[in-house]
Protein backbone atom coordinates (compact mmCIF):
# COMPACT_ATOMS: atom_id res chain seq x y z
CA UNK A 1 0.00 0.00 0.00
CA UNK A 2 2.81 2.33 0.77
CA UNK A 3 4.15 1.69 -2.71
CA UNK A 4 0.80 2.65 -4.26
CA UNK A 5 0.60 5.81 -2.19
CA UNK A 6 4.14 6.65 -3.21
CA UNK A 7 3.33 6.28 -6.90
CA UNK A 8 0.15 8.36 -6.65
CA UNK A 9 1.88 10.99 -4.61
CA UNK A 10 4.56 11.07 -7.24
CA UNK A 11 1.94 11.64 -9.96
CA UNK A 12 0.38 14.48 -7.94
CA UNK A 13 3.77 16.06 -7.41
CA UNK A 14 4.56 15.93 -11.12
CA UNK A 15 1.13 17.40 -12.04
CA UNK A 16 1.35 20.15 -9.41
CA UNK A 17 4.82 20.99 -10.66
CA UNK A 18 3.50 21.24 -14.22
CA UNK A 19 0.61 23.45 -13.06
CA UNK A 20 3.05 25.62 -11.18
CA UNK A 21 5.24 25.94 -14.25
CA UNK A 22 2.35 26.52 -16.69
CA UNK A 23 -0.04 28.30 -14.37
CA UNK A 24 -0.15 31.71 -16.07
CA UNK A 25 -0.30 30.08 -19.49
CA UNK A 26 -3.13 27.76 -18.40
CA UNK A 27 -5.46 30.56 -17.38
CA UNK A 28 -4.48 32.64 -20.37
CA UNK A 29 -5.27 29.76 -22.73
CA UNK A 30 -8.61 29.18 -21.06
CA UNK A 31 -9.54 32.83 -21.46
CA UNK A 32 -8.58 32.78 -25.12
CA UNK A 33 -10.53 29.63 -25.92
CA UNK A 34 -13.86 30.48 -27.57
CA UNK A 35 -16.22 28.89 -25.08
CA UNK A 36 -19.14 30.93 -26.48
CA UNK A 37 -22.23 31.25 -24.37
CA UNK A 38 -22.68 27.53 -23.86
CA UNK A 39 -24.29 26.51 -20.60
CA UNK A 40 -22.02 23.46 -20.42
CA UNK A 41 -19.28 23.55 -17.76
CA UNK A 42 -15.85 22.00 -18.12
CA UNK A 43 -17.03 19.08 -16.00
CA UNK A 44 -19.91 18.54 -18.42
CA UNK A 45 -17.60 18.61 -21.41
CA UNK A 46 -15.28 16.05 -19.87
CA UNK A 47 -17.97 13.90 -18.31
CA UNK A 48 -17.60 11.24 -20.98
CA UNK A 49 -13.82 11.53 -20.88
CA UNK A 50 -13.32 10.01 -17.42
CA UNK A 51 -10.03 8.21 -17.15
CA UNK A 52 -8.70 5.69 -14.73
CA UNK A 53 -5.97 8.16 -13.97
CA UNK A 54 -6.66 10.07 -10.80
CA UNK A 55 -5.62 13.45 -12.20
CA UNK A 56 -5.25 14.23 -15.91
CA UNK A 57 -2.32 16.34 -17.04
CA UNK A 58 -3.28 19.82 -18.18
CA UNK A 59 -2.03 19.20 -21.74
CA UNK A 60 -4.60 16.37 -22.06
CA UNK A 61 -7.42 18.46 -20.60
CA UNK A 62 -6.51 21.37 -22.85
CA UNK A 63 -6.36 19.19 -25.98
CA UNK A 64 -9.75 17.61 -25.30
CA UNK A 65 -11.39 20.92 -24.54
CA UNK A 66 -10.06 22.48 -27.74
CA UNK A 67 -11.22 19.49 -29.78
CA UNK A 68 -14.74 19.73 -28.32
CA UNK A 69 -14.94 23.50 -28.87
CA UNK A 70 -13.68 23.17 -32.46
CA UNK A 71 -16.30 20.49 -33.14
CA UNK A 72 -19.12 22.67 -31.71
CA UNK A 73 -18.03 25.74 -33.69
CA UNK A 74 -17.81 23.73 -36.91
CA UNK A 75 -21.32 22.32 -36.43
CA UNK A 76 -22.68 25.83 -35.80
CA UNK A 77 -21.05 27.17 -38.97
CA UNK A 78 -22.48 24.29 -41.01
CA UNK A 79 -25.96 25.00 -39.67
CA UNK A 80 -25.60 28.67 -40.60
CA UNK A 81 -24.51 27.76 -44.10
CA UNK A 82 -27.46 25.42 -44.52
CA UNK A 83 -29.99 28.08 -43.44
CA UNK A 84 -28.93 31.44 -44.92
CA UNK A 85 -30.76 34.60 -43.96
CA UNK A 86 -33.41 35.32 -46.59
CA UNK A 87 -36.20 37.85 -47.04
CA UNK A 88 -39.67 36.29 -46.83
CA UNK A 89 -41.54 36.12 -50.12
CA UNK A 90 -44.72 38.10 -50.70
CA UNK A 91 -46.30 41.09 -49.01
CA UNK A 92 -44.42 42.62 -46.09
CA UNK A 93 -45.93 45.30 -43.85
CA UNK A 94 -43.94 48.50 -44.37
CA UNK A 95 -45.79 50.60 -41.80
CA UNK A 96 -48.86 50.69 -39.57
CA UNK A 97 -51.03 53.76 -39.05
CA UNK A 98 -52.42 53.58 -35.53
CA UNK A 99 -56.07 54.60 -35.72
CA UNK A 100 -58.05 54.99 -32.48
CA UNK A 101 -61.28 53.67 -34.00
CA UNK A 102 -61.93 51.28 -36.87
CA UNK A 103 -63.97 53.86 -38.79
CA UNK A 104 -61.83 54.53 -41.89
CA UNK A 105 -63.98 54.91 -44.99
CA UNK A 106 -61.19 55.45 -47.50
CA UNK A 107 -57.41 55.78 -47.88
CA UNK A 108 -55.25 57.44 -50.53
CA UNK A 109 -51.51 57.16 -51.22
CA UNK A 110 -49.79 60.45 -52.13
CA UNK A 111 -46.24 59.90 -53.45
CA UNK A 112 -43.57 62.42 -52.62
CA UNK A 113 -40.68 63.03 -50.28
CA UNK A 114 -41.66 61.69 -47.87
CA UNK A 115 -44.60 59.61 -49.07
CA UNK A 116 -47.90 60.45 -47.47
CA UNK A 117 -51.22 58.78 -46.81
CA UNK A 118 -54.58 60.44 -46.49
CA UNK A 119 -57.35 58.69 -44.57
CA UNK A 120 -61.02 59.56 -44.42
CA UNK A 121 -63.37 58.69 -41.59
CA UNK A 122 -66.80 59.89 -40.63
CA UNK A 123 -65.70 63.28 -39.29
CA UNK A 124 -62.09 63.92 -40.26
CA UNK A 125 -59.56 63.75 -43.07
CA UNK A 126 -56.07 62.95 -41.78
CA UNK A 127 -52.62 63.14 -43.39
CA UNK A 128 -49.87 60.76 -42.29
CA UNK A 129 -46.11 60.98 -42.80
CA UNK A 130 -43.74 58.20 -41.72
CA UNK A 131 -46.55 56.57 -39.77
CA UNK A 132 -47.34 59.74 -37.79
CA UNK A 133 -50.49 61.79 -38.22
CA UNK A 134 -49.30 65.29 -39.09
CA UNK A 135 -52.63 67.01 -39.66
CA UNK A 136 -56.33 66.44 -39.16
CA UNK A 137 -59.06 68.45 -40.88
CA UNK A 138 -62.64 68.40 -39.72
CA UNK A 139 -64.98 67.74 -42.66
CA UNK A 140 -67.71 69.99 -41.27
CA UNK A 141 -66.32 72.80 -39.06
CA UNK A 142 -68.32 73.64 -35.92
CA UNK A 143 -68.40 77.27 -37.03
CA UNK A 144 -71.03 77.51 -39.77
CA UNK A 145 -69.31 80.55 -41.28
CA UNK A 146 -65.93 78.82 -41.57
CA UNK A 147 -64.67 77.52 -44.90
CA UNK A 148 -65.26 73.79 -45.42
CA UNK A 149 -63.46 72.74 -48.62
CA UNK A 150 -63.73 69.04 -47.72
CA UNK A 151 -67.37 69.02 -46.69
CA UNK A 152 -69.24 66.12 -48.28
CA UNK A 153 -66.04 64.48 -49.61
CA UNK A 154 -67.02 61.19 -51.27
CA UNK A 155 -64.36 60.20 -53.85
CA UNK A 156 -60.75 61.18 -54.47
CA UNK A 157 -57.78 60.41 -56.69
CA UNK A 158 -54.23 61.69 -57.08
CA UNK A 159 -52.70 62.94 -60.34
CA UNK A 160 -48.92 62.57 -60.07
CA UNK A 161 -48.29 64.44 -63.33
CA UNK A 162 -50.15 67.51 -62.06
CA UNK A 163 -49.05 67.08 -58.44
CA UNK A 164 -52.69 67.62 -57.53
CA UNK A 165 -55.64 65.88 -55.93
CA UNK A 166 -59.15 65.65 -57.30
CA UNK A 167 -62.11 65.17 -55.00
CA UNK A 168 -65.83 64.94 -55.53
CA UNK A 169 -68.41 65.91 -52.93
CA UNK A 170 -72.02 65.17 -52.18
CA UNK A 171 -72.68 68.84 -53.01
CA UNK A 172 -72.22 68.05 -56.74
CA UNK A 173 -68.75 69.61 -56.89
CA UNK A 174 -65.43 68.45 -58.33
CA UNK A 175 -62.41 70.16 -56.77
CA UNK A 176 -58.76 70.33 -57.71
CA UNK A 177 -56.51 70.57 -54.63
CA UNK A 178 -52.87 70.66 -53.59
CA UNK A 179 -51.36 67.56 -51.89
CA UNK A 180 -52.00 69.41 -48.62
CA UNK A 181 -55.68 69.79 -49.57
CA UNK A 182 -55.56 73.46 -50.42
CA UNK A 183 -58.24 74.31 -52.99
CA UNK A 184 -57.02 75.26 -56.49
CA UNK A 185 -60.32 75.31 -58.35
CA UNK A 186 -63.76 73.76 -58.60
CA UNK A 187 -66.45 72.94 -61.16
CA UNK A 188 -70.04 71.86 -60.76
CA UNK A 189 -71.62 68.59 -61.79
CA UNK A 190 -75.28 68.14 -62.54
CA UNK A 191 -75.33 64.61 -61.09
CA UNK A 192 -73.57 62.82 -58.22
CA UNK A 193 -70.07 61.55 -59.01
CA UNK A 194 -69.55 57.80 -58.64
CA UNK A 195 -65.89 57.54 -59.69
CA UNK A 196 -62.84 59.64 -60.59
CA UNK A 197 -60.03 58.52 -62.91
CA UNK A 198 -57.09 60.67 -64.00
CA UNK A 199 -55.90 59.92 -67.55
CA UNK A 200 -52.16 60.55 -67.43
CA UNK A 201 -51.76 59.85 -71.17
CA UNK A 202 -54.16 62.62 -72.18
CA UNK A 203 -53.92 64.80 -69.06
CA UNK A 204 -57.67 64.67 -68.52
CA UNK A 205 -60.05 63.78 -65.72
CA UNK A 206 -62.74 61.14 -66.27
CA UNK A 207 -65.80 61.17 -64.03
CA UNK A 208 -68.84 58.89 -63.95
CA UNK A 209 -72.33 59.25 -62.60
CA UNK A 210 -75.82 57.98 -63.21
CA UNK A 211 -76.02 57.07 -66.93
CA UNK A 212 -73.04 59.26 -67.98
CA UNK A 213 -69.28 59.49 -68.44
CA UNK A 214 -67.67 62.92 -68.64
CA UNK A 215 -64.14 63.89 -69.71
CA UNK A 216 -62.74 67.17 -68.38
CA UNK A 217 -59.67 68.90 -69.77
CA UNK A 218 -57.39 71.56 -68.28
CA UNK A 219 -55.86 74.84 -69.31
CA UNK A 220 -52.39 76.22 -68.66
CA UNK A 221 -51.84 78.97 -66.11
CA UNK A 222 -48.89 81.09 -65.01
CA UNK A 223 -48.63 79.28 -61.69
CA UNK A 224 -45.22 77.57 -61.55
CA UNK A 225 -46.14 74.97 -58.92
CA UNK A 226 -49.64 74.14 -60.19
CA UNK A 227 -49.76 75.15 -63.85
CA UNK A 228 -53.17 73.64 -64.70
CA UNK A 229 -56.76 74.59 -63.93
CA UNK A 230 -60.13 73.19 -65.00
CA UNK A 231 -61.06 74.29 -68.50
CA UNK A 232 -64.22 72.69 -69.87
CA UNK A 233 -65.96 69.43 -70.66
CA UNK A 234 -64.39 67.85 -73.73
CA UNK A 235 -66.59 64.77 -73.99
CA UNK A 236 -69.88 63.66 -72.50
CA UNK A 237 -71.15 60.12 -73.09
CA UNK A 238 -74.68 59.26 -71.99
CA UNK A 239 -75.47 56.32 -74.26
CA UNK A 240 -76.51 54.13 -71.35
CA UNK A 241 -79.71 52.57 -70.21
CA UNK A 242 -81.94 54.77 -68.07
CA UNK A 243 -80.74 54.95 -64.46
CA UNK A 244 -77.59 53.03 -65.39
CA UNK A 245 -75.10 53.62 -62.59
CA UNK A 246 -71.63 53.81 -64.15
CA UNK A 247 -69.48 52.55 -61.29
CA UNK A 248 -66.00 52.75 -62.81
CA UNK A 249 -64.01 53.32 -66.00
CA UNK A 250 -60.63 52.35 -67.39
CA UNK A 251 -58.73 53.90 -70.32
CA UNK A 252 -56.74 51.81 -72.81
CA UNK A 253 -54.06 54.00 -74.37
CA UNK A 254 -53.05 51.35 -76.92
CA UNK A 255 -56.31 51.48 -78.86
CA UNK A 256 -57.58 54.83 -77.48
CA UNK A 257 -60.74 53.33 -76.00
CA UNK A 258 -62.52 53.91 -72.73
CA UNK A 259 -64.39 51.09 -71.04
CA UNK A 260 -67.23 51.91 -68.64
CA UNK A 261 -68.91 49.45 -66.27
CA UNK A 262 -72.64 49.93 -65.67
CA UNK A 263 -74.26 47.16 -63.69
CA UNK A 264 -72.91 43.85 -64.99
CA UNK A 265 -72.26 45.20 -68.51
CA UNK A 266 -69.22 46.89 -70.07
CA UNK A 267 -69.65 49.73 -72.60
CA UNK A 268 -66.75 50.38 -74.98
CA UNK A 269 -66.37 53.92 -76.39
CA UNK A 270 -63.98 55.67 -78.75
CA UNK A 271 -62.09 58.04 -76.48
CA UNK A 272 -61.68 60.65 -79.18
CA UNK A 273 -65.28 60.93 -80.41
CA UNK A 274 -67.36 59.37 -77.64
CA UNK A 275 -68.97 56.93 -80.08
CA UNK A 276 -70.03 53.64 -78.53
CA UNK A 277 -68.20 50.83 -80.29
CA UNK A 278 -69.30 47.75 -78.39
CA UNK A 279 -71.53 46.56 -75.57
CA UNK A 280 -70.59 43.49 -73.53
CA UNK A 281 -73.71 42.27 -71.74
CA UNK A 282 -73.87 40.09 -68.63
CA UNK A 283 -70.13 39.97 -68.14
CA UNK A 284 -70.84 38.94 -64.54
CA UNK A 285 -73.88 37.74 -62.65
CA UNK A 286 -73.78 40.78 -60.35
CA UNK A 287 -72.52 44.34 -60.79
CA UNK A 288 -68.92 45.05 -61.78
CA UNK A 289 -66.86 46.77 -59.07
CA UNK A 290 -63.45 47.27 -60.71
CA UNK A 291 -61.66 46.97 -64.07
CA UNK A 292 -58.05 46.84 -65.20
CA UNK A 293 -56.12 46.94 -68.47
CA UNK A 294 -52.73 45.21 -68.58
CA UNK A 295 -50.64 46.53 -71.45
CA UNK A 296 -48.66 45.71 -73.55
CA UNK A 297 -50.05 42.22 -72.93
CA UNK A 298 -53.58 43.03 -74.09
CA UNK A 299 -55.39 41.68 -71.01
CA UNK A 300 -58.65 43.18 -69.76
CA UNK A 301 -59.63 42.25 -66.19
CA UNK A 302 -62.99 42.70 -64.46
CA UNK A 303 -64.07 42.08 -60.85
CA UNK A 304 -67.55 41.77 -59.45
CA UNK A 305 -69.75 41.52 -56.40
CA UNK A 306 -70.42 37.93 -57.45
CA UNK A 307 -66.92 37.07 -56.00
CA UNK A 308 -65.35 36.32 -59.42
CA UNK A 309 -62.57 37.87 -61.50
CA UNK A 310 -62.48 37.45 -65.28
CA UNK A 311 -59.56 37.93 -67.65
CA UNK A 312 -60.19 38.71 -71.35
CA UNK A 313 -57.94 39.18 -74.37
CA UNK A 314 -57.92 42.30 -76.54
CA UNK A 315 -60.91 41.00 -78.54
CA UNK A 316 -62.84 40.40 -75.28
CA UNK A 317 -62.55 36.64 -75.50
CA UNK A 318 -62.70 35.07 -72.04
CA UNK A 319 -59.37 33.52 -71.01
CA UNK A 320 -59.74 32.81 -67.28
CA UNK A 321 -62.47 32.94 -64.67
CA UNK A 322 -61.12 33.09 -61.11
CA UNK A 323 -63.17 31.88 -58.15
CA UNK A 324 -60.72 32.05 -55.24
CA UNK A 325 -62.45 34.91 -53.39
CA UNK A 326 -65.39 34.00 -51.22
CA UNK A 327 -67.04 37.44 -51.01
CA UNK A 328 -67.42 40.47 -53.26
CA UNK A 329 -64.21 41.56 -55.03
CA UNK A 330 -63.88 45.28 -54.37
CA UNK A 331 -60.68 46.41 -56.10
CA UNK A 332 -57.96 45.66 -58.66
CA UNK A 333 -54.48 47.11 -59.09
CA UNK A 334 -51.48 46.50 -61.31
CA UNK A 335 -48.12 45.30 -60.03
CA UNK A 336 -45.30 47.54 -61.36
CA UNK A 337 -43.13 45.88 -63.97
CA UNK A 338 -39.55 45.08 -62.93
CA UNK A 339 -36.73 47.29 -64.15
CA UNK A 340 -35.74 46.17 -67.67
CA UNK A 341 -33.73 47.45 -70.58
CA UNK A 342 -36.86 49.20 -71.83
CA UNK A 343 -37.19 47.23 -75.05
CA UNK A 344 -40.59 45.86 -76.07
CA UNK A 345 -39.23 42.30 -75.92
CA UNK A 346 -37.96 42.70 -72.36
CA UNK A 347 -41.25 44.21 -71.18
CA UNK A 348 -43.35 41.51 -72.85
CA UNK A 349 -41.17 38.78 -71.34
CA UNK A 350 -42.06 39.99 -67.82
CA UNK A 351 -44.91 38.17 -66.07
CA UNK A 352 -48.11 40.29 -65.92
CA UNK A 353 -49.14 40.24 -62.26
CA UNK A 354 -52.09 42.08 -60.74
CA UNK A 355 -53.68 42.39 -57.30
CA UNK A 356 -57.25 42.00 -56.07
CA UNK A 357 -58.91 42.74 -52.74
CA UNK A 358 -62.17 41.43 -51.38
CA UNK A 359 -64.62 41.71 -48.52
CA UNK A 360 -63.44 38.23 -47.51
CA UNK A 361 -60.47 40.03 -45.92
CA UNK A 362 -57.78 39.00 -48.40
CA UNK A 363 -55.46 40.62 -50.92
CA UNK A 364 -54.32 38.24 -53.66
CA UNK A 365 -51.68 38.38 -56.37
CA UNK A 366 -52.47 36.78 -59.74
CA UNK A 367 -50.60 35.73 -62.85
CA UNK A 368 -52.75 37.03 -65.71
CA UNK A 369 -51.21 34.60 -68.20
CA UNK A 370 -52.09 31.44 -66.31
CA UNK A 371 -54.87 32.66 -64.02
CA UNK A 372 -52.99 31.23 -61.02
CA UNK A 373 -53.07 32.85 -57.59
CA UNK A 374 -49.42 33.29 -56.64
CA UNK A 375 -49.79 34.89 -53.22
CA UNK A 376 -52.42 35.60 -50.57
CA UNK A 377 -52.33 38.16 -47.78
CA UNK A 378 -54.95 38.07 -45.02
CA UNK A 379 -56.10 41.34 -43.48
CA UNK A 380 -59.01 42.31 -41.29
CA UNK A 381 -60.86 44.37 -43.88
CA UNK A 382 -59.97 45.76 -47.31
CA UNK A 383 -61.83 48.43 -49.20
CA UNK A 384 -61.76 49.42 -52.80
CA UNK A 385 -59.41 52.38 -52.60
CA UNK A 386 -56.84 50.41 -50.64
CA UNK A 387 -55.42 49.23 -53.97
CA UNK A 388 -55.58 52.57 -55.79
Amino acid sequence: MSGVRTRRSSKRSKYEASVADEGPQIFGDMENMNMGTSSESIDDLLEDEVSDTLVLPWRVVKRRLQARITQTTSSSQKASAALPTTLPYGFQISRNLAYPKASIRNALFIPGSPDRFATLDTNFMSIWKNGIRTSKVQLVPPDKNASAPLAGLSKWTYAAKLRALFISTTHLEIKMMTPSFGELGAVSSNKPILSLEYNEFKNELITTGTDNVTVWNFKKTDDVLYPYKFDEIRLHMDDFEEDGWVATTVYNHVNNKILAAAGNAVHVFDYGTGERLELLKEVHELSITAMLVLEPYGYFVTASRDTTIKIFNRQFGLLHELHDHTQAVTGLATVPLPATSGSVASVQSAIPFFLSCSLDGTVKMWNAETGACTYRFDVYCVHRKTLS
